[in-house]
């Protein structure tokens, strides 16, 4: 039986590391081949269904995707889950040395500093690190920020992973889901 509602595009269908991380505590997961993890949780979970796992969670878990993951089922469902986690913890580190770099923390080093250091220009003639081009409208500084834990609108950043995202119940829903067309 198809689905009876209408369901977020599948680009809008990815979760949350806090549920990434939680599925594998609450479902021991962290060991276990993703395709074992697919046969005896999710698959069962959404028999009655015949949706995608992220019907079932709630909206704080799901949303469109900022991070797409790529993994084989027979390597621990755990990796997917550490990847997820590394890359944003480097993400969000990159993110805050990008804020530093460009927040106008020019000052001076205790080893006497330059000269543009210690009156608060940084390199380039940089005031307050942020160039005049920038003051006038002509760039944003924002733009060069990666995206780390959080995207440029101050959300959470949703990884997208195949298990979740599309229904694991093969058939015609499924077929549609991975290329896209309609169930007609």
């Amino acid at each position: 039986m198809p689905p009876t509602r209408k369901l977020p595009g599948v680009e809008n269908r990815a979760v949350s590391l806090r549920f990434l991380e939680a599925f594998a505590w609450e479902h021991d997961a962290w060991l276990r081949p993703t395709h074992e993890v697919v046969a005896e949780i999710v698959t069962p979970a959404t028999v009655n269904l015949l949706e995608p796992f992220t019907s079932l969670l709630s909206q704080e878990d799901v949303g469109p995707a900022t991070l797409f993951m790529s993994h084989a089922w027979s390597n621990p469902f755990g990796l997917v889950v550490a990847a997820a986690r590394k890359f944003t913890s480097d993400a969000q580190n990159r993110q805050q040395q990008a804020k530093k770099k460009h927040s106008g923390g020019s000052q001076a080093s205790s080893s006497g500093g330059s000269k543009n250091a210690a009156s608060g220009r940084g390199k380039g003639g940089k005031v307050g690190g942020t160039s005049g081009a920038a003051k006038q409208g002509r760039g944003d500084t924002r733009a060069v920020e990666p995206i780390g834990t959080e995207t440029r609108c101050g959300n959470e950043v949703f990884i997208w992973v195949d298990i979740f995202a599309i229904t694991q119940h093969p058939g015609d829903a499924q077929v549609c889901e991975v290329w896209g067309r309609s169930a007609s």
